[in-house]
């Protein structure tokens, strides 16, 4: 999770800095550290493939499942983090919201960028709801809150108390959190009832955690071709 905060640069004089820079541009969201750990696993064949500028289908099936991964992780991250907030994160507090008891489903909330009519980053609701609210970022961690006509609640804010002054009284009230300067408490009761991972992936419309249909065969170290048992070289046994 914290790899790609604290690992130390790609040094020049790398061995594998082609291999990896050529895995960080395919595949942004991979740290170093977890891009050279999945080319530690790559055969011979493989090692030839990526010198040579493509990278083998069976590393970039797994490098895409990293990603989702790390994607993921870098959205729960935000929850406790706030200048690592991305739109992922938005859409997980957004929506973590049907998770809170006494939650009523009849609100439409949006994160925008800028302003009102700005880029939209996540939303939550139905496009036909009694309410609507929207939060504009207008720098890094700091919302506005407005109303449907686009009018300013509330001063420039982080997320979650932009959002607590958002939400309409009988929302606050509902939850437990009646009152419009209890950002802080909403907070918790997000992080204490944040979406599974899987309900987040179905949001951000990733794929599912499921093996690929056809998986290639690999070279094996004696020359032939087959599946390894280990995933190191070991060849799988036919009867």
């Amino acid at each position: 999770l914290f790899d790609s905060l604290y690992e130390d640069p790609l040094m020049a004089s790398d061995p594998e800095r082609g291999s990896i820079e050529l895995m960080q541009r395919v595949f942004p969201k991979l740290s170093t550290s977890t891009t050279r750990r999945l080319l530690g696993e790559a055969n011979a064949a493989e090692r030839e493939s990526l010198r040579l500028g493509k990278i083998p289908a069976r590393i970039m099936t797994t490098a895409r499942h990293l990603q989702h991964e790390a994607r993921l992780s870098s959205a729960y991250l935000g929850l406790y983090r706030e200048k690592l907030v991305t739109p992922d994160t938005e859409t997980l507090v957004l929506n973590t919201l049907e998770n809170v008891p006494g939650w009523a489903n009849d609100l439409r909330l949006e994160v925008r960028n800028d302003g009102f009519g700005g880029e939209l980053r996540a939303s939550f609701g139905e496009q036909g709801a009694t309410h609507r609210k929207v939060l504009a970022r207008i720098s890094d961690g700091q919302y506005l809150a407005l109303d449907e006509e686009g009018n300013q609640l509330h001063g420039a804010d982080d997320l979650y108390r932009s959002l607590q002054h958002a939400l309409p009284d009988a929302h606050r009230r509902s939850m437990g959190l009646p009152h419009s300067g209890q950002g802080a408490e909403l907070k918790l009761k997000i992080e204490q009832y944040a979406l599974p991972r899987a309900r987040l992936r179905a949001l951000l419309k990733m794929r599912g955690k499921t093996k690929p249909f056809y998986q290639a065969p690999e070279r094996l170290p004696d020359g032939g071709v087959g599946y390894p048992l280990s995933g190191r070289g070991a060849p799988a046994a036919f009867t």
